[in-house]
């Protein structure tokens, strides 16, 4: 029996267009394969449904932690493992490329104004700048006050936060009209991790970095400029202040714990400025004010190798792990379990730039397919995704109402992101120490695009959507954790639930900020292992 993934005409006419062409160069088909016949009028649509979170709460899902550090790389597979793509593929219908209906629209669309939508359509803007995360800009921030007026640069007009990537220099000017009676003034940039419980009213800081760039005092120095240029460079590494460990300097992030209600972490940075004035002719009569701007910070990471990759179960030196294979238990001894095989084309290792194109197979003989078989998917019911949030929100309700009496898809995969507290700077907080604190959040949800029956086998492709929102990948840092993974739950259709149990597995992937084309990032990832 061949494996599914290597038909050359079953991987061309799936979501993942460009994993035929990992040996194009090798294997060319012959001449003599008949063209691709046109879809009928009723099928000419996109097909597909996106699959829906139910309210009740999913199944536990068996959580992996993520190395810290690269393994070994295993020996080469033989070459006969994966047998190359057979030349006699049967064409199948040409179907659309949803990954086209997912990304940006294409460089021949007008450009758009990013200042004119900005307070519009935040999300959108957002997503553009990742594009173009490389190249400077040259537009300012301006934060004023009723004495003193903030400038940073490399900023682009019209954003309601500065952002700095890490190793970047932050220019400003500080700009004071009337100095008169002014004692001192102070200029800081400085990066904070914050644990609040609001219940217990308990709080713990712990400083990712601090840098005074500037200080004036009237005692000791001469008379105050009426305005002062300044700069910082954002540091890559950090060192923990308690026990010295180095860590990379953590992006801006923030996250409430569900494990105990009203904890949240936030890493938060900002530029400070500290004014004393005179208050009165009194001179121990002083008045001090602080004008505080805070500014995010991410970490570019792109990468190491170009996908789309071909189907593998282990590392290679040329191709990282992307085939995951799993087992759908039977509750029954008589019965066999079925296999299960995920494929991930782009690895495990993942921008934020595209979507996650994946194909979930399930293997067993043909009487015992049927049931989940039953499911296919509705042209009616397909919604591309859109960058606004409100236009997603409008098309995921009308999309439960139009699919609420229909069959939904057995199979499901989620990208979601688990934050963890470490207990021992959890009870510094509190009396006596937790035993963990964790949340875990959903950042994407699968849709199904198409569907293949075989005899031994039924292949689900579709893709992931990652939100605007999420703008950086998983880290570790001063008593936090985040990583993020792909949670694959296989649930058995209500005729073949008696026989089979669901699935509930996960896959830790690697989110970067960028592609691999970007090679200006400041890190690149790899497979671990």
């Amino acid at each position: 029996m061949r494996h599914p993934f290597a038909n050359v005409q079953y991987q061309r006419n799936s979501q993942s267009t460009d994993a035929v062409y990992w040996q194009s160069s090798i294997d060319k088909e012959p001449d003599d394969i008949p063209p691709v016949p046109s879809l009928p009028r009723e099928l000419s649509s996109s097909s597909a449904v996106p699959t829906l979170v139910s309210p009740v709460s999913s199944p536990p899902v068996k959580m992996r932690d993520l190395p810290s550090m690269p393994l070994q790389e295993p020996p080469p597979l033989p070459p006969d493992l994966f047998p190359l793509p057979s030349k006699r593929a049967r064409p199948l219908p040409h179907l659309p490329n949803p990954r086209n209906l997912l990304r940006n629209p294409s460089k021949s669309a007008k450009s758009v104004d990013t200042r004119s939508v900005a307070k519009s359509h935040p999300e959108s803007v957002e997503h553009e700048t990742r594009s173009l995360s490389t190249k400077s800009a040259t537009g300012h921030y301006v934060k004023q006050s009723n004495k003193i007026t903030l400038v940073l640069g490399g900023q682009e007009d019209g954003v309601s936060e500065p952002l700095y990537c890490t190793g970047d220099v932050i220019e400003g000017m500080l700009a004071v009209p009337k100095p008169t009676g002014l004692l001192s003034l102070e200029i800081k940039v400085e990066g904070l991790i914050k644990m609040r419980e609001v219940a217990a009213g308990a709080s713990l800081d712990v400083p990712v970095m601090s840098a005074t760039v500037f200080r004036w005092d009237s005692q000791r120095d001469s008379s105050f400029p009426s305005k002062v240029n300044f700069e910082c460079s954002l540091p890559l590494f950090y060192a923990d202040p308690s026990s010295g460990a180095k860590y990379r300097l953590p992006p801006s992030y923030k996250s409430h714990m569900s494990a105990v209600p009203g904890f949240s972490v936030e890493i938060c940075y900002a530029v400070t400025v500290q004014v004393t004035r005179v208050r009165s002719r009194i001179d121990w009569w002083r008045k001090e004010s602080r004008l505080r701007v805070p500014f995010r910070v991410k970490e570019t990471s792109r990468p190491s190798q170009a996908g789309p990759f071909r189907a593998t179960p282990t590392k290679t030196p040329t191709c990282p792990r992307t085939l995951f294979k799993f087992s759908l238990p039977s509750r029954r001894k008589l019965n066999h379990k079925l296999d299960v095989h995920l494929f991930l084309p782009s690895s495990r290792v993942i921008p934020l730039t595209e979507p996650i194109p994946f194909f979930v197979t399930i293997f067993g003989d043909e009487d015992t397919l049927d049931p989940f078989a039953a499911y296919q998917p509705s042209s009616a019911s397909f919604h591309p995704f859109s960058e606004s949030h409100g236009l997603v929100t409008s098309l995921h309700q009308f999309t439960h109402r139009a699919t609420s009496h229909q069959h939904q898809p057995p199979v499901r995969l989620q990208l979601q992101r688990h934050t963890t507290v470490d207990p021992a700077y959890a009870s510094l907080m509190y009396a006596r120490e937790k035993a963990s604190l964790g949340s875990t959040k959903n950042l994407g949800q699968s849709t199904i695009h198409n569907m293949n029956r075989h005899r031994n086998s039924i292949t689900w492709s579709g893709t992931i959507a990652i939100p605007t929102t999420v703008t950086s990948g998983g880290f570790t840092a001063s008593g936090v954790k985040v990583a993020d993974f792909l949670a694959l739950t296989i649930t058995p259709p209500d005729s073949a639930r008696s026989e089979y149990a669901p699935l509930n597995e996960s896959i830790a992937v690697r989110l970067t900020t960028d592609p691999y084309q970007n090679f200006a990032a400041t890190i690149t990832v790899s497979d671990w292992e």
